[in-house]
């Protein structure tokens, strides 16, 4: 895990931006959110892959994980 302790399973996806430059808000365990950008690494060593309407596809050493828009 990353200094912030998160790990991929403890983002939470608040706003995204889809499209081919997609990024999204995520926040960590801690509930400290921040923008990344398709390619970003994210906190728990995963990198931020694809975002789509309504959810962000996070790959790392777990293989990928789907993250959905928080309601």
């Amino acid at each position: 895990p990353s200094a912030s302790g998160a790990t991929p399973a403890s983002l939470t996806l608040h706003a995204i931006n889809a499209g081919a430059q997609g990024s999204a808000i995520l926040a960590d365990a801690g509930g400290v959110q921040r923008a990344y950008r398709i390619g970003d690494g994210v906190p728990g060593g995963g990198v931020l892959r694809e975002v789509r309407a309504g959810m962000v596809v996070i790959e790392g050493a777990g293989g990928r994980r789907e993250i959905a828009l928080s309601s």
